[in-house]
């Protein structure tokens, strides 16, 4: 659950984090007005925050009218059956990006301003005569590349070999 976090808190923020959280620990349903009490916010940021997690699958909501006051009370809960689906079709789409990367990092040559770290590829740094436009330094060839590439394709096979591991264990 913490990489589930995680990945929630760097796409939507550490509310929406905060948010799931709480509804992942509690087991149970929760309505805005005690999620909002328990994280000592506003319940308009827990709202924004449902919603957030709403519009990605992570919650559901069913609503009740309140038989005192006649408001409609909306329950918040995780959404528990759709989760590992969610998180698995997310792992399917960063490995399509992490791909679409990592073959234009292995299709280019790149150069690197040594001063301020601007990275151009070959065709970029001829159009600025190999000086960086910035800094006016000459750009020199990026010696981190094979580093990147490399990276690249050990959070891909790490990702691929995830997904693999999920589809089995249905």
């Amino acid at each position: 659950m913490e990489q589930l976090y995680t990945f929630v808190e760097r796409l939507y923020g550490p509310d929406v984090r905060e948010v799931l959280r709480l509804l992942y620990e509690s087991r149970q349903e929760l309505t805005e007005e005690q999620l909002s009490e328990k994280m000592g916010a506003r319940p308009n940021d827990v709202r924004r925050a449902l919603n957030r997690l709403l519009e990605s699958g992570l919650v559901v909501y069913r609503r009740q009218r309140d038989p005192d006051t006649g408001k409609t009370v909306y329950y918040w809960r995780v959404n528990y059956e759709n989760l590992r689906n969610l998180l698995v079709s997310r792992k399917r789409l960063v490995i399509e990006k992490l791909r679409e990367r990592l073959e234009y990092e292995k299709e280019n040559v790149f150069f690197v301003c040594p001063n301020d770290g601007l990275r151009f590829t070959l065709d970029e740094a001829m159009e600025y005569n190999m000086i960086c436009p910035r800094c006016g330094t000459p750009l020199e060839p990026d010696e981190a590349r094979d580093a990147i590439i490399e990276v690249l394709e050990e959070v891909i096979a790490r990702l691929e070999e995830e997904v693999r591991r999920e589809a089995r264990g249905r």
